[in-house]
């Protein structure tokens, strides 16, 4: 499987940039990464790998420190990077940017289109609980440790979500990553997820 997905992968950066020709060895050596992520980079729900399209750097160095040094896990797709990101050295994250510098796929979404009244509860539910901490179109806030949401796939947020309440997120991943525990185990039922996620895809 991995000669077909690596010969796929190197025949949509050639068609886009001269570096990725010349540097088939980065491609070879973190072609594993866009296994779980998506060859674009665009996210693969089949192993619940998000989009990694537009993550910030902030953002990437801590969540891979994290799985590094175990205090992010809990679930089963976290079991799995914990492995990937102890493969990958300090060393070699500026070839990790190179990579995800030449992919600009589009972030593989769900099918479903909200309408009107779902994204104004959404909307409403957003400017109440979220927007202090992530921005108010979910462009995120570094000095928050809140990365910015509006990149990510809208399968994977409600995901995430659903890890933060059942308690496999969130236990040992840091200050903020307690925070963001602690804030989903609290909110009333009444709060709907699924148009928090809608008005924050139709922000994007």
């Amino acid at each position: 499987m991995k000669p077909v997905f690596f010969a796929v992968l190197v025949g949509v950066l050639l068609g886009r940039s001269a570096q990725a020709a010349d540097d088939a060895a980065m491609l070879e050596d973190l072609v594993y990464c866009l296994v779980c992520h998506g060859y674009e980079a665009q996210g693969n729900p089949s192993v619940g790998g998000p989009s990694l399209i537009g993550i910030e750097d902030w953002y990437l160095n801590a969540a891979l420190a994290a799985y590094r040094s175990g205090s992010r896990g809990g679930y089963a797709a976290a079991m799995d990077m914990q492995a990937a990101a102890r493969q990958l050295p300090e060393s070699e994250m500026p070839r990790v940017r190179t990579l995800l510098s030449l992919l600009s796929g589009s972030v593989d979404q769900g099918a479903a289109v909200a309408d009107a009244a779902t994204l104004q509860r959404g909307k409403l539910a957003w400017a109440q609980h979220c927007a202090s901490c992530h921005g108010a179109d979910g462009e995120g806030n570094e000095a928050m440790a809140a990365p910015a949401l509006r990149r990510l796939n809208d399968w994977y947020l409600q995901a995430a979500w659903q890890a933060y309440v059942d308690g496999g997120r969130g236990a040992n991943g840091g200050p903020a990553a307690a925070q963001m525990a602690q804030l989903a185990r609290s909110l009333p039922a009444s709060v709907d997820i699924a148009a928090v996620v809608a008005f924050l895809k139709q922000a994007r």
